[in-house]
């Protein structure tokens, strides 16, 4: 059985490096499935007993970097989890910063959810707690990545020490307030 699972691993691999492989080559959209299994010399029965779609070839290599991520922070003396967290995209940096470029952030967004967002169980209190905080956390995830991930995860997380959900909707508030206002003063025509 541990052969079979090993065998398997190494064909989820090739899928997988495969599809990044394309993914610098051409938009994603243009990639077909039989690109994927040419290319990591698999056929396309095996890719479905895999996967059920290229999107889903990249969520589950997240979610398996992800658990694996998790596994060893729990075990780790770290107490800094979002430190960890932006420490473990840096893991995963080359298939991040390909999302970005394919314009498919939404399903790093999943997969920050999934580790960060309501389960099932929450109070309504926490699931909401848990959504604002994964979509605080993503929000500042795909600036960090569209900036090139250049900063360290202790600036991330220092960063997002100090962002206060309170006052963070004050600040847009006022900021798009005075937007507002700026745009009225320039063109009073619009009236």
């Amino acid at each position: 059985m541990r052969r079979k699972n090993v065998t398997n691993a190494i064909i989820r691999e090739s899928i997988t490096e495969a599809l990044l492989i394309l993914m610098k080559q051409k938009p994603f959209a243009q990639i077909n499935i039989t690109e994927i299994v040419q290319k990591a010399g698999v056929g396309r029965v095996t890719f479905y007993r895999n996967y059920s779609s290229k999107e889903d070839v990249l969520v589950s290599t997240l979610n398996e970097a992800a658990t694996q991520w998790w596994t060893a922070f729990r075990t780790e003396a770290r107490s800094d989890y979002v430190e960890a967290l932006f420490a473990h995209c840096m893991t995963v940096r080359a298939i991040v910063l390909l999302l970005y470029e394919q314009d498919l952030m939404h399903l790093l967004f999943r997969n920050v959810n999934d580790l960060l967002g309501p389960a099932a169980g929450d109070s309504e209190l926490l699931a909401y707690q848990k959504s604002c905080l994964s979509g605080c956390v993503f929000g500042v995830l795909n600036e960090w990545v569209g900036h090139g991930m250049t900063d360290s995860p202790e600036k991330m997380s220092r960063l997002l020490r100090n962002i206060q959900i309170d006052g963070l909707v004050q600040s847009v508030i006022e900021q798009e307030t005075q937007k507002t206002d700026t745009q009225e003063t320039a063109s009073p025509a619009a009236h």
